[in-house]
C-alpha cells in the first residue's frame, strides 16, 4: 500500500523540506549570548567581616537567600533602564519609548540559577557583538545594585564618622589655643614633654610661678585634648577601614566567564530543522495513506452491501 503511494510521499515530503528551507534562510538569525559568575558573600562588605574583628569563621561564598535577592533585582526596571541609557538603545531596537524599550531587553534577556550555585544571564540580539555587550553590562549593572545596600549603609557611618572626627579637630583646636594662653604664664612654649604632669611642673619651678589654678586648670586642659585626641585617632582609625570596604574594587560577583560575540545563531540550524521537517512529513504522509486506503476500503464495502441491498429488492 505505501509502495503504490510512494511517489505521493516522496513529493509531499520533498515540499515540506522546501518550504523548511526557505523559510530557515528567509529568517532573522538571533544569537544569545551568556556572561556565568558566582555570588560572594555580602559580608565582605562588612568591617567586622573584612578585618577579622572577633574571629567569626569567613565564608566566601553567598546563601541561597543572597542569589534569590540578585534575582529579584535583576527582575526590577532600573537595570534595564541603566542599560538602555548608557547604550543608546533607542537608536538599535524600533521604539523610543523608555518602557517599551526596557520591555524589549528584558524579553530578550534570561536569568538562570545553577545547582551548583553559579547564576547564567544570557541575552539574545540579531548583532552577536551587541548581544554579548548588552550581556555583560546587565551583570554590571546588576552588581552595582546589589551592592548598593551594603556600601549606602557604610557610607553612612563615613558620614557620621566623619563629622564627628571634624568636631573633634575643632575642639582639639580650641583647646591648644587655651593651652597655649595658659603655657605663655609660665614661659613653658618650648616644652614638649609627653608626660604633661612633669612638663607643667618644671615650667612652673623655673618661672617662680606657683599659682595653684592656673597649674590646675593647665593640666586639666591638657588631658582633656589628650582624650580627645585619642579619640579622633581612633575615629580616623574607623574611617580607613571603611573607606577600604566602600571601595569600588570591591566585587560581589566573582566573573568565571564574560560574554562573547557567538559566530553561530542560537536557534537550531538549518539541517537540523529540514531533517525534522521531512521526518515528521515523512509520518503524517505515511499516516494519510493508511487512513486513506482504510477509508476507501470501509467505503467500498458499504457500497457493495448497498447494491447487493437493492438487487435482492
Amino acid at each position: 500500500m505505501l509502495f503504490k503511494k510512494s511517489r505521493f510521499i516522496i513529493i509531499l515530503t520533498v515540499i515540506a523540506m522546501c518550504l523548511a528551507f526557505a523559510i530557515c534562510k528567509s529568517r532573522t538569525r538571533m544569537y544569545t549570548s551568556k556572561t556565568s559568575f558566582i555570588v560572594k558573600n555580602p559580608s565582605i562588605l562588612d568591617r567586622g567581616y573584612v578585618f577579622n574583628i572577633g574571629g567569626a569563621d569567613k565564608n566566601y561564598f553567598a546563601v541561597p537567600d543572597d542569589v534569590d535577592q540578585v534575582k529579584s533585582i535583576a527582575e526590577s526596571d532600573e537595570i534595564y533602564l541603566a542599560v538602555v541609557h548608557e547604550l543608546n538603545l533607542s537608536k538599535i531596537y524600533p521604539s523610543k519609548d523608555d518602557g517599551q524599550l526596557i520591555d524589549i531587553v528584558k524579553g530578550n534577556m534570561d536569568f538562570t540559577m545553577k545547582d551548583n550555585k553559579n547564576v547564567e544571564l544570557s541575552y539574545t540580539d540579531t548583532n552577536p557583538k551587541r548581544a554579548a555587550q548588552i550581556a555583560n553590562a546587565i551583570r554590571i549593572h546588576l552588581e552595582d545594585a546589589f551592592m548598593n545596600y551594603f556600601i549606602s549603609s557604610n557610607k553612612e557611618i563615613i558620614k557620621v564618622l566623619q563629622q564627628n572626627t571634624d568636631s573633634l579637630q575643632r575642639k582639639i583646636v580650641m583647646l591648644d589655643d587655651s593651652i597655649q594662653t595658659i603655657r605663655s604664664r609660665f614661659s613653658d612654649n618650648h616644652q614638649q614633654l609627653p608626660v604633661r604632669g612633669l612638663s607643667i611642673n618644671a615650667a612652673a619651678q623655673s618661672s617662680g610661678n606657683s599659682d595653684p589654678h592656673l597649674l590646675e586648670r593647665l593640666n586639666e586642659v591638657a588631658l582633656l585634648k589628650d582624650k580627645l585626641a585619642t579619640q579622633a585617632t581612633d575615629y580616623q582609625y574607623l574611617l580607613e577601614q571603611y573607606y577600604t570596604i566602600t571601595d569600588r574594587q570591591l566585587h560581589l560577583f566573582y566573573v568565571i566567564q564574560n560574554a562573547y560575540p557567538k559566530r553561530q545563531p542560537s536557534s537550531p540550524k538549518t539541517v537540523i530543522i529540514v531533517a525534522a521537517s521531512a521526518i515528521a512529513t515523512l509520518f503524517f504522509a505515511c499516516v494519510l495513506v493508511i487512513f486513506n486506503a482504510g477509508f476507501q476500503k470501509v467505503t467500498s464495502r458499504k457500497s457493495f452491501r448497498e447494491q447487493r441491498v437493492m438487487a435482492s429488492v
